[in-house]
C-alpha cells in the first residue's frame, strides 16, 4: 500500500471573510476539495480532515470505494475548511468559491435559483440554545420564545421584567452578525425582524460564548455544540449557564425527539449537476452511519437518523415561528 506523509495545518489563509485551514501532504497533489461557511458546522468539519488528512493518510480512491464511487484518483485527501458564516459559505458555493457550503440554515429561494441542481445533505443534528452570565445570573433557569424575542427587539430591558426577584439590572444583548445561519434560525423561530439598536454583534459562536461569560447580566445564544464544549472546560453553569426553553433542555434525546423548540439541522450543500465526484462520495461517506456517529458525539453533536434523505431539495427539518 502506498503511503503518504501528512503535513498536518500548513497554512492560515482569508477566504470569504473566514480562516481557512489547509490539510495537505508532503507530495503532489492534484485533487483538493474546498468547502466553507458555518462557524456552527466548522469543528465537525475540521474533525472530518484531520481525520482522513493527518491521522489516516486515506486517498479519494479509498473513499469512493467504501461508498461506492467509481473512477476517483489514487490520490491522497487534501481538504481546506474555512468558516465565515452559512451565507459567505452558500455565496462561495454560488460563485465557484466552495465546491461544498456548510450551512446552519436551508438556502433560500433566492439563492437555490442561482444554482443549477441545488441539494441539501443534513450531516448532524443540532439545537440554539439561550446562554446567560452565570456569575451574575445563576439563578435563572428557564426561558420562553416571547420572553427571547422581546429581549432581543428591545421590548424587555431589565431583568426583573424577565422574572421577579432578578436584579433591576440591564440586559447586555448578545448575537449574531446578519449572515450567520445560526441567528437566521434563531429570528426565525422567535419571528425576529431586528435586534434592539443596543444589540451587541458577533462573528462566531466561540466569540457570543467568550462575551457572554465575561460580560455581567448578559444574554446571547449559541450552537449546542459549544454549550457541550463549555460543559467539557468546566465552564457551565458557574461561567455560563444554559437556559431551558419552556422548560425543555438542550440534550441529544430531547433534540432527536424534537421536544427542545429550538432545534435545527446543519447542511452541506452541493450544486450537484456542477459538484466535482469528490464532493459527493465525501458527503455520502461523512453520513455513513458509523462515521456519522464517530464524528457527531467528538464535537457535541448528535448524528442524523439513518432514514434522514442523503440529498434533499427540501429541508430536513422545517423552521417555523414559535410566537406570533
Amino acid at each position: 500500500m502506498k503511503k503518504y506523509l501528512i503535513a498536518a495545518v500548513v497554512a492560515i489563509a482569508v477566504i470569504a471573510g473566514g480562516a481557512a485551514y489547509y490539510y495537505s501532504t508532503a507530495g503532489a497533489v492534484k485533487t483538493q476539495l474546498r468547502i466553507g461557511g458555518s462557524t456552527s458546522l466548522m469543528p465537525f468539519m475540521m474533525k472530518v480532515a484531520a481525520y482522513v488528512g493527518e491521522e489516516h493518510r486515506m486517498t479519494w480512491k479509498q473513499i469512493g470505494e467504501q461508498v461506492g464511487v467509481q473512477g476517483l484518483p489514487d490520490e491522497p485527501v487534501q481538504l481546506m475548511v474555512s468558516d465565515g458564516g452559512s451565507s459567505a459559505g452558500i455565496k462561495g458555493l454560488i460563485e465557484g468559491t466552495f465546491d461544498i457550503a456548510m450551512a446552519s440554515r436551508p438556502l433560500k429561494p433566492e439563492e437555490a435559483q442561482q444554482l443549477s441542481d441545488p441539494v441539501m445533505c443534513p450531516v448532524v443534528l443540532s439545537a440554539i440554545v439561550p446562554i446567560v452570565n452565570g456569575k451574575t445570573l445563576g439563578q435563572l433557569d428557564d426561558i420562553d420564545p416571547k420572553t427571547l424575542r422581546d429581549i432581543y427587539t428591545g421590548k424587555i430591558k431589565y431583568w426583573d421584567q424577565v422574572k421577579p426577584g432578578l436584579p433591576h439590572k440591564k440586559i447586555v444583548v448578545i448575537g449574531r452578525a446578519k449572515g450567520s445561519g445560526t441567528r437566521s434560525t434563531f429570528d426565525k423561530y422567535l419571528n425576529i425582524q431586528d435586534y434592539t439598536k443596543d444589540a451587541i454583534l458577533c462573528g462566531s459562536n466561540s466569540e457570543v460564548l467568550e462575551k457572554v461569560e465575561k460580560t455581567p447580566y448578559a444574554i446571547g445564544y449559541v450552537d449546542y455544540a459549544y454549550v457541550v464544549k463549555a460543559k467539557k472546560g468546566g465552564k457551565v453553569p458557574s461561567a455560563v449557564k444554559p437556559l431551558k426553553v419552556n422548560g425543555v433542555e438542550a440534550n441529544e434525546q430531547t433534540i432527536i425527539a424534537k421536544k427542545y423548540p429550538l432545534v435545527r439541522a446543519e447542511y452541506l450543500i452541493i450544486d450537484r449537476s456542477n459538484a466535482p465526484k469528490t464532493a459527493i462520495a465525501l458527503i455520502k461517506w461523512i453520513r455513513k452511519p458509523d462515521v456519522n456517529k464517530e464524528f457527531a458525539e467528538k464535537v457535541g453533536y448528535v448524528p442524523v437518523p439513518e432514514d434522514a434523505p442523503l440529498f434533499s431539495k427540501k429541508p430536513y427539518i422545517e423552521i417555523k415561528p414559535l410566537v406570533k
